[in-house]
């Protein structure tokens, strides 16, 4: 609702994250169950497929967003059609929220992160999530209340997009 493509790839990151838990809470769960003759060599080759099916839609959506984001760019540059943002108080309390909680799950989750391979994964993923959170609040806000900034928001969507692809 914002128009803001920055806070759009924030968006798609974490709705990539909670799509991969899901996928490798599953591959997980897959594994443990006994081999059958469905599965001659075993269940332990789900888990390295279900992250390559995380990591792939992952790709596509980063690059679908760094697309979109040059397009705006493109569009902005050669035919002055600057995007509109609508960066209200609650849009941007929402993502302050988020980077808070994620700030807070990122502290607690480091404690634990040298007992428990998912507990280093998951100080990773909160720490990302603080990035992508904060640079969308930083690139849309400057976007929308500097007129002449306007490029701010397309090139932090495709910062966060490389943050995505990266990792």
């Amino acid at each position: 609702m914002s128009g803001s493509l920055a806070v759009l790839a924030s968006l798609v990151d974490s709705l990539l994250d909670l799509l991969s838990q899901i996928v490798l809470y599953y591959t997980d769960k897959s594994m443990e169950m006994p081999s059958d003759n469905t599965f001659p060599a075993g269940r332990s080759r789900i888990e390295p497929i279900g992250v390559i099916i995380c990591a792939t839609i992952m790709g596509i959506a980063s690059l679908e967003l760094i697309q979109s984001s040059i397009q705006t760019l493109i569009a902005a540059l050669v035919y002055h059609n600057l995007p509109v943002l609508q960066m209200d108080i609650l849009t941007i309390s929402i993502l302050l929220i988020a980077i808070c909680v994620k700030l807070y799950l990122y502290i607690f989750c480091r404690k634990y992160r040298d007992i428990s391979g998912v507990a280093e994964a998951l100080t990773e993923d909160h720490r990302n999530d603080v990035w992508s959170n904060s640079a969308a609040v930083i690139s849309s806000v400057i976007a929308q209340y500097n007129k002449k900034l306007w490029y701010f928001d397309p090139i932090g969507a495709i910062l966060i997009s490389i943050l995505i692809l990266v990792n």
